[in-house]
This record gives structure tokens, C-alpha cells and sequence, in this order.
């Protein structure tokens, strides 16, 4: 992997992190499951701790776990997709408890020293972690779907420079720039060309759209076809899908044209 590619991709990855980390959703798993800790106080934190110190020791646990959970949905999440399968809930559970009960395991033994606080058996907390985690999804999964979280896109942006398609001999005075985007304006095809400029030519855009063959790219919406190596990520926005470009541009993703991003891991399937 290029040096170049693997930097995209650490910051893409980062970015869609603080996105799960900061989403509406788990912001509401962590209130629910800080709630549910503080007043039944388990594992003998109720009689154990004040209300102040138990409101301490739980946030700390809460806010590591969603931490942890939102670290571990990306990283197997994309892994996964990556290899052409559909991601499986118990194995991003079983991820979770395997990197968090350590974690926990510490914390406690730090912060609960002087309390009766009663620390499971390793297999026990194992288990339990798997089930809060499972609990933190049922959440996930029953609140609105423009909440949906996406995974990062593991597919790396195409360096390589493509064949020039037959459409590029339609215009004149192009440079040798690349064609990266296509849409529709009334009777005729709009292209933009990597340089910035665009162009308008007088023609039906499947036929535009066929002359981009030897050219990576995909058809995001009826209206909109763009090149792969141009894609810079994926967004949502106020409930929408845009593709963003490497030029500046947005294009709208249709909802009948999403499995097409799906196929090459720009987006995730939804749950």
C-alpha cells in the first residue's frame, strides 16, 4: 500500500471513529447504561458507594465502554466488509469484551479499592460485557433510522491513472485532465474534468456514461455518475448520502444506486 493510501485511509478511519464515538446513538446508549448502573448499583455498588462515587465509578466504566465499542464497531465492521462478508454481531461482541474486561478489570481495581465493590470472575465479566454490549445494540438498533452509523471505506482511492475514455475526445482544449464527474442537464451531459473546468456536450447521458469504459467509476444516482480515484468519502447529512469529491464537489446518493457504493465498500450495508 502506497504511503499515500494508507494516510487516507488512517484518516478516514479516524474520522468515521469520532463519527460512531459522538453519534446521537451512542450518546444514548451511554445515558441509558450510565442511568441503569447508578440507580440499581450492581456488583454491590449500591451499599458499597455513595450516590457521588457511584455516579464517578460508572461514568468512568460508561464512557470507556463506548469508547472501546465505538473503536471496536469500526475497526471489524471494515475488516470484515473489506473481505466481502457481512459483518456478525456476536464477533464485534466478543471483540468488545475481549479488549474492554482488561480494561474494566484495571479501572476497578483502582477506583474500588476501599469499596465493597464485588469483582466478578474473569469468565463472568466476559460474559457480562458481551450482554451490555448486546444491550448497547438493541439501543442502536431501535432508535431512528437516520441515526444509522456507516463504516469507514477500507477501499483505498485509485492512484493509478486511468485509461482515457472515448467521451475525453468529445472535448476540446481538455489538457489531459480527467473526467470525474457526470450529470444530467436537461438535453445534455455536464462533465467536470479534474482540472475544474466543465464542459456541456449535446447528447443522451447512458451513451456519456458508455464512453467512460476503462474509467473506474460508478453510477451514484439516475442523474450522476463519478469517477472512482475522485471519491475523497462518503457523508450523511440531515438524513442523505453524498458522495464528496476530491475537486470540492457533493453528489447525492440515490437510494436505488446505494448497493452500488456497498459492493465496493464505500458504504455499509444497512443493519
Amino acid at each position: 500500500m502506497l504511503r499515500g493510501d494508507f494516510t487516507a485511509l488512517v484518516r478516514l478511519g479516524l474520522k468515521s471513529f469520532f463519527t460512531v464515538l459522538f453519534s446521537g446513538q451512542t450518546c444514548l446508549i451511554w445515558f441509558v447504561l450510565l442511568g441503569a448502573f447508578v440507580v440499581t448499583g450492581p456488583f454491590g455498588t449500591y451499599t458499597g458507594m455513595s450516590i457521588a462515587t457511584r455516579l464517578t465509578f460508572w461514568g468512568v466504566i460508561c464512557t470507556t465502554g463506548v469508547v472501546v465499542a465505538s473503536f471496536v464497531r469500526v475497526v471489524t465492521v471494515s475488516i470484515i466488509k473489506y473481505h466481502g462478508r457481512k459483518p456478525h454481531l456476536l464477533l464485534e461482541s466478543g471483540c468488545f469484551a475481549l479488549i474492554s474486561v482488561p480494561i474494566f478489570v484495571g479501572l476497578t481495581r483502582e477506583m474500588a479499592t476501599n469499596t465493597q465493590f464485588q469483582l466478578p470472575p474473569i469468565e463472568q465479566a466476559f460474559v457480562y460485557t458481551m450482554l451490555f454490549h448486546l444491550f448497547g445494540v438493541a439501543i442502536r438498533k431501535m432508535s431512528r433510522p437516520e441515526d444509522k452509523i456507516h463504516a469507514p471505506a477500507m477501499t483505498p482511492m485509485v492512484q493509478s491513472k486511468p485509461t482515457p475514455p472515448r467521451l475525453l475526445d468529445r472535448i476540446q482544449g481538455h489538457n489531459n485532465a480527467e473526467i470525474v464527474h457526470l450529470t444530467v442537464d436537461d438535453h445534455y451531459v455536464e462533465i467536470l474534468l479534474s482540472n475544474g473546468l466543465r464542459h456541456r456536450l449535446l447528447m443522451r447521458f447512458r451513451d456519456a456514461v458508455a464512453e467512460m469504459d476503462g474509467v473506474p467509476g460508478h453510477m451514484v444516482h439516475r442523474s450522476h455518475w463519478v469517477s472512482h480515484a475522485a471519491i475523497r468519502s462518503v457523508e450523511r447529512d440531515n438524513g442523505r448520502e453524498f458522495v464528496l469529491l476530491n475537486t470540492g464537489g457533493k453528489v447525492p446518493v440515490g437510494r436505488t444506486y446505494r448497493d452500488t457504493l456497498v459492493r465496493v465498500n464505500l458504504l455499509a450495508p444497512r443493519d
